[in-house]
């Protein structure tokens, strides 16, 4: 009597959740790809943004780097730099045979020394905020004797000479041109010599010397 009863209203309740259940079973997997696929899209954006930032960090540390570097070549420019001369950081961003370009419009005759305060050239011309330096024929002072600095010798000194190998050599102004490599060797009424530790005509950095 009791399964005559209460069979048909059991029957009736499965028929009722049973499908409920099939639902969400059937529909479970998509809802964890749904998932899966929003917390990848969340997870690749994130790591996009920290490569970035990753990006932008190491660019300034470069660009500390290179900031820092200047700074250090300013002072051991500054440290052997003459007396009563004011020494500008200056670019260079072509090089021609004797001389470079000057990311800068110095004015005509000024003096530019290299990263190690040797004199590597004088401005010869200006223009459209460029200058050009050229190394020519300075007149170089070694002890009493004057002669002309050709390359990397000086030639023309007065003879008899008495000059010895590692005399220094100078400009006028008394800005370094290098150091005597030799004892001048006499040809007919005048000597020559090679110089070395003579300015790097290569670099990318130099100084506009202002007395």
């Amino acid at each position: 009597m009791k399964d005559a009863l209460f069979g048909r209203p059991r029957q009736r309740r499965r028929r009722l959740w049973l499908p409920g259940v099939l639902a969400l079973w059937l529909a479970a997997p998509l809802a964890l790809a749904g998932a899966d696929a929003a917390l990848r899209s969340r997870y690749a954006a994130g790591m996009a943004e920290l490569e970035a930032e990753n990006r932008a960090l190491r660019s300034q540390l470069a660009e500390n780097a290179n900031a820092a570097g200047e700074n250090a070549v300013l002072r051991q420019a500054l440290g052997s730099r003459p007396e009563g001369w004011t020494l500008t950081p200056v670019r260079a961003v072509a090089w021609l045979p004797d001389g470079f370009v000057l990311a800068a419009p110095l004015p005509v005759d000024t003096p530019v020394l290299d990263r190690f305060g040797r004199w590597a050239g004088q401005v010869t011309a200006e223009g459209h905020g460029l200058c050009t330096v050229e190394r020519g024929t300075p007149a170089g002072l070694a002890g009493t004797g004057v002669g002309l600095l050709r390359g990397e010798t000086l030639t023309g000194l007065p003879v008899p000479v008495t000059l010895e190998e590692g005399t220094l050599v100078t400009t006028p102004e008394g800005l370094w041109l290098g150091t005597l490599a030799e004892t001048p060797v006499a040809e007919g009424l005048t000597a020559s010599a090679r110089l070395r530790d003579t300015a790097c005509m290569t670099d990318w950095l130099y100084f506009a010397a202002q007395s």
